[in-house]
Order: structure tokens, then sequence, then C-alpha cells
């Protein structure tokens, strides 16, 4: 039994209920009805971003401060020339930098009355939600799928 070097992590699990915390909220925003609700969950996504990136910032630090192979298996995520670094942009951009900026920037004139909130805030908050969606898929399917990869890389050096 060999363990994956970028699975082996006391965070990942901290990662994911993060992910899915921010991700439930996200859809609370997009399927709610009332502004109330749709104002308090965009508060509530604040949060949870903020704490995502430093699970995420917590969790590469771990691994860089950690073996060889946990440094390895991170490489993929900083690597301009290999395939896996879209991921990596996706998810700073999809899931942490633009639906913050969309938000904070609809939260710089915070309401007090949610009844007031008009269409294209709405719209705004809707949006932010949708990428916070996107970019919760792409973080799970980025971790799993470098995990893989980084079993791949050592069954195929031990078959040379």
């Amino acid at each position: 039994f060999v363990a994956r070097p970028l699975w082996n992590s006391a965070i990942l699990p901290i990662l994911f209920l993060n992910s899915a915390l921010s991700t439930g909220a996200a859809l609370v925003i997009i399927m709610a009805r009332r502004n109330e609700v749709k104002l308090f969950f965009t508060k509530v996504d604040i949060w949870l971003i903020f704490a995502e990136i430093t699970v995420l910032a917590l969790f590469f630090y771990g691994h860089y401060t950690s073996s060889e192979a946990h440094r390895e298996a991170i490489m993929p995520f900083f690597t301009f020339s290999h395939e896996f670094f879209p991921y990596w942009i996706s998810i700073l951009l999809l899931s942490i930098i633009f639906p913050l900026a969309i938000v904070l920037k609809f939260l710089e004139a915070s309401h007090d009355n949610p009844a007031e909130l008009t269409t294209f805030e709405k719209f705004r908050m809707n949006l932010s939600a949708a990428l916070v969606l996107i970019g919760g898929l792409i973080i799970r399917f980025a971790v799993v799928y470098a995990g893989q990869l980084s079993g791949f890389q050592e069954l195929v050096s031990h078959l040379k």
C-alpha cells in the first residue's frame, strides 16, 4: 500500500468541508426567493471564502514544509509549464477572486433593508454564487486529479 502524498494531509478534510459549506451557501443564494436569505448567505459565503483561502494556504504550506514526496506532489500546481497550472489559475480566479470582488463591491453599498435590493444586485449575488459553485467543483476535481497523477508518476518511475 502506497499513500498518495497529496492526499496524505490532515487539512484535506477541512478543505473539502469548507468547500462544501461554501458551495452549499452559494446554492442557497441561487435558490432563495427572499432577499433576506440571499443577503444573509452572501455574507456567510464571504467568510467561508476567506476561510477557504486560509485553508488552501495552510494545505500548500504544510505540503511544502513536509517531505520531498509532498513537495513534489504540489509542484504541478505551481509549475507554469505543467498541464495542471490552468486548474490552479481557475481555482484562484473562479473560486476565490472573482466571487469576492463581485460580492465585496456589492456590499460596499451595504443594505440595511434587504427589500431594497435591485435586480442587478440580485444578479451580482447569483453570479458570484454560480462562480463559487464552479470553483468548488474545480477545487475538488483538481485535488483528486493531482492526487491520482502523483501516484501515476510513482508507478511510471518504478517501471523504468
